[in-house]
């Protein structure tokens, strides 16, 4: 979603983007695609300010992998990381459904200067914009 821009919460990582998106990330344990304790946490502050004063903001959320194990592998688990991160967003009082879109994009896009196998870069990204004329997709 080109012009996304994280809003600015917790104390996750944040980069910016070639395209000057700007997002921040929930990470994940080695082969895992369950949230972590902090991950809950921060992902259900972000869901209350996205039902309330940021509730102008459609969100993209993008999983990624580190390089170990296949390529397949990698792209199937991304899309799960991306998946649980949207389930939970979704639940019962979060996000409506229709604002949030989930993608995998396995091991293509290690962080800047991180090597591919760096446990950094195993996460989901979150990004936002502002809807245009009320729809997000």
């Amino acid at each position: 979603m080109a012009g996304c821009d994280a809003p600015s919460i917790g104390t996750q990582i944040t980069r910016s983007l070639q395209n000057s998106e700007t997002g921040y990330f929930v990470n994940f344990d080695f082969a895992s695609e369950i949230l972590s304790h902090d991950a809950i946490e921060h992902l259900t502050r972000l869901s209350k300010l996205l039902t309330g004063p940021l509730s102008d903001l459609c969100v993209k959320l993008v999983g990624h992998t580190d390089t170990r194990g296949s390529n397949s592998y990698n792209q199937v688990l991304s899309e799960k990381r991306a998946e649980r991160v949207w389930m939970f967003m979704v639940g019962p009082g979060l996000m409506q459904s229709g604002r949030i879109i989930a993608e995998g994009r396995g091991e293509t896009e290690p962080l800047k200067r991180i090597l591919g196998s760096d446990p950094k870069n195993r996460r989901v990204e979150i990004l936002a914009k502002k809807t245009a004329i009320g729809t997000c997709h």
